[in-house]
């Protein structure tokens, strides 16, 4: 192991040892502990006075807990678990929202889910992520497949989400629909 570690004393000192060599004591005092091996005493920070990231949910297992009879349908848990993603994760999941909610072999329970979680996580979702699932939306009207067409007007009608469909699909959807 080599490295350079701050002495009590202030000062730097570049040090060299394997790390079976060294039989050290650790002394706890404040948010650093002191070694002392048989030259010097060294100053190192508490690995627990370090603030722990956010944890993150697994976008997969939160689908599959989705589609069970335990998800928690509590609104500040939903907030704060989508909150705590970071973008690409974010823009992930509600991908995996709309391509699940046009599937016709989803159950109602995970269906109604989307349709509880879908509004929360898009008041988080920046707003490139929300054009670029407009524009999925845009090539299932275009393919012309009915019921994907229906499912894709449902979605983006319960997160209300419409002004992110092309101008000339929105006002001809919300005619016809």
């Amino acid at each position: 192991m080599v490295g350079t570690l701050s002495c009590l004393s202030s000062e730097s000192v570049p040090t060299k040892f394997p790390s079976n060599t060294i039989n050290p004591k650790a002394l706890s005092g404040g948010d650093t502990t002191v070694i002392a091996t048989s030259k010097r005493a060294f100053a190192l920070p508490l690995a627990n006075s370090i603030d722990y990231p956010q944890t993150i949910i697994d976008t997969g297992e939160y689908l599959t807990q989705m589609n069970s009879e335990n998800f928690n349908k509590n609104n500040l848990a939903v907030k704060q678990a989508f909150t705590a993603l970071p973008k690409i994760y974010k823009s992930e999941i509600a991908n995996k929202f709309f391509t699940v909610y046009l599937q016709d072999n989803i159950s109602t329970t995970l269906r109604s889910n989307i349709e509880f979680c879908c509004p929360i996580l898009w008041e988080v979702l920046p707003k490139d992520s929300r054009q670029q699932i407009g524009k999925r939306f845009d090539k299932e009207i275009i393919a012309g497949d009915k019921t994907n067409m229906d499912k894709g007007i449902d979605f983006f009608s319960f997160i209300r989400g419409m002004r992110y469909v092309s101008t000339i699909y929105n006002e001809q959807l919300i005619y016809d629909h």
